[in-house]
Protein backbone atom coordinates (compact mmCIF):
# COMPACT_ATOMS: atom_id res chain seq x y z
CA UNK A 1 0.00 0.00 0.00
CA UNK A 2 1.00 3.57 0.65
CA UNK A 3 3.56 2.66 3.36
CA UNK A 4 5.35 0.28 1.02
CA UNK A 5 5.52 2.97 -1.66
CA UNK A 6 6.92 5.48 0.84
CA UNK A 7 9.52 2.98 2.08
CA UNK A 8 10.55 2.24 -1.49
CA UNK A 9 10.92 5.95 -2.26
CA UNK A 10 13.01 6.54 0.88
CA UNK A 11 15.24 3.57 0.08
CA UNK A 12 15.78 4.86 -3.46
CA UNK A 13 16.70 8.33 -2.18
CA UNK A 14 19.05 6.84 0.41
CA UNK A 15 20.81 4.70 -2.20
CA UNK A 16 21.14 7.65 -4.56
CA UNK A 17 22.74 9.79 -1.85
CA UNK A 18 25.14 6.99 -0.94
CA UNK A 19 26.30 6.62 -4.54
CA UNK A 20 26.62 10.40 -4.89
CA UNK A 21 28.77 10.59 -1.78
CA UNK A 22 31.02 7.82 -3.02
CA UNK A 23 31.47 9.42 -6.42
CA UNK A 24 32.15 12.79 -4.84
CA UNK A 25 34.94 11.27 -2.77
CA UNK A 26 36.36 9.28 -5.68
CA UNK A 27 36.60 12.41 -7.82
CA UNK A 28 37.26 14.98 -5.10
CA UNK A 29 40.37 13.52 -3.51
CA UNK A 30 42.37 13.15 -6.73
CA UNK A 31 41.46 16.65 -7.88
CA UNK A 32 42.40 18.09 -4.49
CA UNK A 33 45.75 16.29 -4.67
CA UNK A 34 46.42 17.76 -8.12
CA UNK A 35 45.41 21.24 -6.96
CA UNK A 36 47.73 21.13 -3.96
CA UNK A 37 50.63 19.83 -6.02
CA UNK A 38 50.23 22.53 -8.65
CA UNK A 39 50.16 25.16 -5.91
CA UNK A 40 53.17 23.83 -4.01
CA UNK A 41 55.40 22.23 -6.65
CA UNK A 42 56.25 24.72 -9.37
CA UNK A 43 57.64 22.26 -11.94
CA UNK A 44 54.24 21.33 -13.41
CA UNK A 45 53.15 22.99 -16.65
CA UNK A 46 49.44 22.71 -15.88
CA UNK A 47 46.75 20.38 -14.63
CA UNK A 48 47.21 17.69 -17.32
CA UNK A 49 50.97 17.63 -16.82
CA UNK A 50 50.47 17.19 -13.08
CA UNK A 51 47.91 14.40 -13.58
CA UNK A 52 50.14 12.57 -16.08
CA UNK A 53 53.27 12.84 -13.94
CA UNK A 54 51.46 11.79 -10.77
CA UNK A 55 49.92 8.79 -12.50
CA UNK A 56 53.18 7.84 -14.21
CA UNK A 57 55.23 7.97 -11.02
CA UNK A 58 52.74 6.91 -8.35
CA UNK A 59 49.81 5.29 -10.17
CA UNK A 60 46.42 5.40 -8.42
CA UNK A 61 47.58 5.39 -4.79
CA UNK A 62 48.79 9.00 -4.79
CA UNK A 63 45.50 10.37 -6.06
CA UNK A 64 43.64 9.01 -3.04
CA UNK A 65 46.05 10.19 -0.35
CA UNK A 66 44.73 12.88 1.92
CA UNK A 67 46.86 16.01 1.98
Amino acid sequence: GQNALLQCALLTISNTLSVSGGLSTAVGYPLDTVKVRIQTERHYNGIWHCIQETYRTEKVSASHQSC
